[in-house]
């Protein structure tokens, strides 16, 4: 007889609505992140949300003397006054770069079995989605460039935009 499949890792609590264009990629209000991707559960010093790509905020955040990629899956409204979680996760995504993921609270740590389906893990009955923070990154990221290439491309003299050497 075969043990069960288990994964290593924390489920956590993401406000990201189902309206949200990102809302796809988190894959649901508790997602698990795996132990390969988290490093430790953080307090931030200090946040900032400078940019907003897909419904996740994008800022950076102070921790150990350092600013790191911010990752926000509960950004506040533009007019919304509430405080926001000072706990985060440290992560480390495949292309070697730390990044520090601010959500809900971490509502377990630990081996959960595999889900049924999937690379996520059963959690209090159901089945909770991967987390991929390396394909969440990209995107975002993505999305911010091309946000900036556009904007730089209005701002051009129409002479630069017609010849097409827009930086």
């Amino acid at each position: 007889m075969n043990a069960p499949r288990t994964r290593a890792g924390l489920v956590l609590r993401s406000t990201l609505s189902g309206e949200a264009p990102a809302s796809h990629l988190v894959a649901g209000p508790v997602v698990f992140l795996s132990a390969g991707e988290a490093r430790a559960i953080v307090e931030i010093g200090a946040r900032t949300v400078v940019d907003r790509a897909l419904g996740v905020g994008v800022g950076v955040a102070a921790l150990g003397g350092q600013l790191l990629t911010l990752l926000d899956l509960d950004p506040p409204g533009p007019e919304e006054t509430r405080p926001t979680s000072r706990v985060g996760v440290l992560a480390e995504i495949e292309s070697g770069e730390s990044v520090i993921v601010a959500a809900g609270p971490v509502l377990a740590t630990g081996n959960f079995s595999a889900a049924s389906e999937g690379e996520g893990v059963a959690f209090e009955g159901n089945d909770m989605p991967l987390l991929s923070l390396a394909l969440l990154y990209r995107k975002v990221e993505a999305r911010i460039w091309e946000g900036r290439a556009l904007a730089s491309q209005a701002r051009a003299p129409a002479s630069r935009r017609s010849e097409g050497r827009i930086p």
